[in-house]
């Protein structure tokens, strides 16, 4: 590969990862040259609304993604990186436990196809393209998408680069006797080689190159493995350390830039590496870490909702979508239901600020417990619990004496519970329960004037609202 091909690559990724991040929102591009525009403009201020990406995968494109950021600052990206394998098992172990967390995989693509696209927990990629540069194949090597699965649909590698996999300790290896791969099976380097272990993700491609190449095969495999006296690592980042201490010659299997050998050669260490035309076989073209999914059933209905929060800081934001959220719940409500588990709604905060019968009633969706605190008696110290009669069952039938007691200073107290009677009372009054009538479109107008009024003094400060719980945050760092 021409080294001038590499920017271009690097613009397609950033293309990709920009079209990507912000995939939730977006629709299938339509069919006329420019009403990508539109459509695209609609994804970008739905994904600021919601605030944040959520990646799982390699960290080796960390600045890009703050590339991202500085373009769409009201876009977080946050996540979990490290080596496929590991990241994997974590985002299976979640949704196993129905925590649906992840948005994107963005790492090599052999763990995509043996985890993810076994698994069948992948959405098509095809119907998300939006820009123009990423929709329109002439843009991309080779004319086509570049994707690993079957059905082209779900494993797009948006990355190409050479990948090189022997490297050496260049005060014990002059390279001009080496130029062939097979000359590493010379009998001076016998107990100096150090290989990455073949059984491992990150070494399948190197085994894959070494196996269907017509001069090499099968034979200098079982060859290089069984007369060099190799030893067998399964950290990279050791194996690096080995060769530019000496303790070995030279490396295989391991792609130099997981070994770090760039970094130390920039620091003065006695390392180097074999180009790509400096051994007569050649080299190969990987997608690397530039492979990317598109992980299904993924949680982010909204950004965090706002809270009673004063001058959050720039990197919080608040979003609200109450027709988003209640479609969630009910789907919660409904696998709750299906799998015998006990659904709890927290309304201490909340209260009866939203509606006369609280969260439930707002969202449409029935609890099978719920708490309330202080609003339930007009600011008076309280705590209550409703539930399910069989829930709320303060005995065993086995036991019936057995009953569980709750203890407190001001349990039952006649003053509180005079107080949550009153309250109790009214809010059961249908005059009274008209204070709800509009509720939210007054409180959002109240919200859209004085965002109006902040942008037109120029103030980076902004409130977002749920209902009548407001959370102001600055816009700026």
């Amino acid at each position: 590969m021409k080294n001038d091909s590499i920017p271009v690559l690097r613009r397609s990724l950033l293309y990709v990862i920009a079209m990507l991040l912000l995939f939730g929102f977006s629709a299938a591009m339509a069919g006329q040259p420019e009403a990508w525009k539109a459509d695209w403009d609609k994804t970008v201020e739905a994904a600021k609304k919601e605030g944040q990406i959520v990646l799982y995968g390699s960290a080796d494109f960390e600045t890009l993604y703050a590339e991202f950021h500085k373009k769409y600052p009201e876009i977080r990206v946050t996540g979990v990186f490290g080596r496929g394998a590991d990241v994997a098992k974590r985002l299976m172990s979640e949704r196993r436990a129905e925590k649906y967390l992840a948005d994107l995989y963005v790492n090599g693509q052999t763990t995509g196809y043996n985890v993810f696209y076994k698994a069948k927990a992948l959405d098509p990629i095809p119907p998300l393209l939006v820009l123009p540069e990423v929709a329109d194949v002439s843009k991309w090597w080779q004319g086509k998408h570049h994707y690993v699965d079957p059905e082209n649909q779900y494993l797009l590698n948006i990355n190409g680069e050479t990948r090189i996999v022997v490297g050496y300790n260049s005060k014990l290896v002059n390279p001009a006797e080496i130029k062939s791969y097979w000359d590493l099976l010379n009998p001076k380097w016998k107990g100096k080689i150090v290989a990455y272990d073949p059984n491992l993700g990150g070494s399948g491609d190197a085994m894959r190159f070494f196996f269907y190449h017509k001069s090499l095969g099968r034979e200098f495999i079982k060859r290089i493995l069984t007369e060099t006296d190799i030893v067998i690592s399964s950290d990279t980042r050791q194996m690096g350390d080995w060769l530019a201490g000496g303790k070995f010659a030279i490396s295989i299997f391991a792609p130099v830039s997981r070994m770090d050998l760039d970094v130390m050669r920039m620091q003065g260490l006695l390392v180097s590496w074999f180009e790509p035309d400096h051994l007569k076989e050649g080299a190969y073209i990987v997608a690397g870490s530039g492979g990317v999914v598109v992980i299904n059933k993924a949680l982010h209905p909204n950004a965090g909702a706002p809270a009673d929060s004063a001058l959050a800081d720039s990197s919080r934001r608040g979003h609200f979508d109450r027709a988003a959220y209640s479609a969630w719940l009910q789907a919660l409500r409904q696998v709750c239901t299906e799998r015998g588990i006990v659904l709890i709604f927290d309304e201490v905060f909340v209260g009866f600020r939203l509606a006369a019968g609280g969260a439930q009633e707002y969202f449409g969706v029935r609890a099978d417990m719920v708490t309330y605190g202080k609003s339930l008696a007009g600011g008076l110290p309280v705590g209550a619990v409703c539930g399910r009669k069989d829930l709320m069952r303060r005995f065993r039938e086995d036991h019936p004496v057995d009953i569980c007691f709750a203890r407190g200073t001001f349990n039952s107290h006649p003053y509180v519970m005079t107080a949550m009677d009153e309250f109790l009372t009214r809010l059961d009054d249908p005059a009274f329960r008209r204070v709800y009538d509009g509720l939210d479109d007054s409180w959002n107008a109240r919200a859209r004037q004085l965002n109006d009024m902040l942008a037109a003094h120029d103030l980076p400060v902004r409130v977002s609202n749920l209902s009548s719980i407001w959370m102001v945050h600055y816009t700026e760092p």
